[in-house]
C-alpha cells in the first residue's frame, strides 16, 4: 500500500511540474508578446496579439471576431505551450542523453536554450506555414528577437521547471 501511495505521489508531482512549466511559459511567452508589440512598438493591442494567434485557425477573419476569437486565441496559446511542454517531457523521460544533460545547471541551461530555439524554429518554419498565419520572415529583426526569447524566456524556465 505504501508503495502504490508512493507511486501516486510522486505522479501528481510530475503531472503539477508539467501544468507549472506548461503556463508559465505560455504567460511570459504572452507578457514578451504584450511587451513587445503593445508597449514597446505600440503596434497593437493585446486583444490583437491574441487574434493573431487565432488567425492561425481563421485566417484574417480573426481580427474582426471580437472577444470569442481573442478567447480562441488564448486557448490556442495554452495549448501550444502545452503541447511543447510536453514534448520535451516525453523526450528528457525516453532520451537518455537530455536526462544526462540536466543532471547539472548548465546542462539544464543549454538544454533551455536549444529546446527554445528548435521551439521558435519549429514554429516559424513549419507550423506556422501550414497554419492561416504568416511566418516572420529570417531577414526580419523581429525573427531574431524572437529566436532569442524563445531560447531565454521559453526554453531555459520550461526545461529548469521539469529537470
Amino acid at each position: 500500500m505504501a508503495t502504490a501511495t508512493l507511486v501516486m505521489d510522486r505522479q501528481e508531482t510530475q503531472v503539477s511540474r508539467v501544468v507549472l512549466a506548461g503556463v508559465t511559459v505560455a504567460v511570459l511567452d504572452a507578457l514578451f508578446a504584450i511587451v513587445l508589440y503593445v508597449v514597446i512598438l505600440h503596434a497593437t493591442t493585446s486583444a490583437r496579439v491574441f487574434q493573431s494567434i487565432a488567425a492561425g485557425l481563421l485566417g484574417r477573419a480573426s481580427y474582426n471576431g471580437g472577444a470569442p476569437t481573442v478567447a480562441l486565441g488564448v486557448a490556442c496559446h495554452l495549448t501550444v505551450a502545452f503541447g511543447w511542454t510536453l514534448i520535451f517531457y516525453a523526450a528528457s523521460r525516453r532520451i537518455d542523453a537530455i536526462g544526462d544533460l540536466l543532471r547539472t545547471n548548465a546542462g539544464t541551461i543549454a538544454v533551455g536554450l536549444a529546446y527554445g530555439a528548435f521551439i521558435w524554429l519549429a514554429m516559424d518554419f513549419v507550423v506556422l506555414r501550414v497554419s492561416r498565419a504568416a511566418p516572420t520572415p529570417v531577414a526580419n529583426w523581429r525573427f531574431w528577437a524572437m529566436l532569442a526569447w524563445h531560447a531565454v524566456g521559453v526554453g531555459v524556465p520550461l526545461v529548469r521547471i521539469l529537470r
